[in-house]
């Protein structure tokens, strides 16, 4: 009887500790990340509904994507939960709507940190504001 209520215990605090996180169901290196959100300078998220930005990170810490108008690739550095991302060489064409493409080229290189929540990438700056929000299931909704 003892016994249950140490293994009840364990469980509720297991329970706690992981609070409403969902398990991560992809690595940052499964498939392609689609931009669904970002946070403006007032810390509002905007929703993003066309020429959604997108990365793809390989094991060999290379990024490729689309920025909303032009593609780039570049590399990236990731050390457990600590991230920096430099978009490097990126095409040069000149969209109508850039405003997701300068999102991405101002506030990229502030990114520090990320997280996988369930099938979101979420990427953050030093102080642990979130910056950018990702899909990996949106890709499929995509092609």
């Amino acid at each position: 009887m003892k016994k249950m209520g140490i293994i009840a215990a364990v469980a509720l605090l297991a329970i706690a500790a992981t609070g409403c996180k969902q398990a991560p169901k992809y690595a940052l290196t499964d498939g392609q990340w689609v931009l669904i959100s970002w946070q403006d300078d007032a810390d509002q998220e905007i929703v993003v509904t066309a020429n959604r930005p997108t990365m793809t990170f390989d094991t060999a810490g290379t990024v490729t994507g689309f920025a909303g108008c032009n593609d780039f690739s570049g590399r990236y550095e990731q050390s457990g939960e600590k991230i920096t991302v430099d978009m490097g060489a990126m095409t040069m064409k000149m969209c109508l709507d850039m405003e997701s493409e300068d999102r991405m080229a101002k506030q990229m290189p502030l990114v520090t940190a990320f997280e996988i929540d369930g099938n979101q990438l979420i990427l953050f700056n030093a102080d642990g504001q979130e910056l950018f929000r990702f899909d990996n299931t949106a890709a499929e909704a995509q092609q």
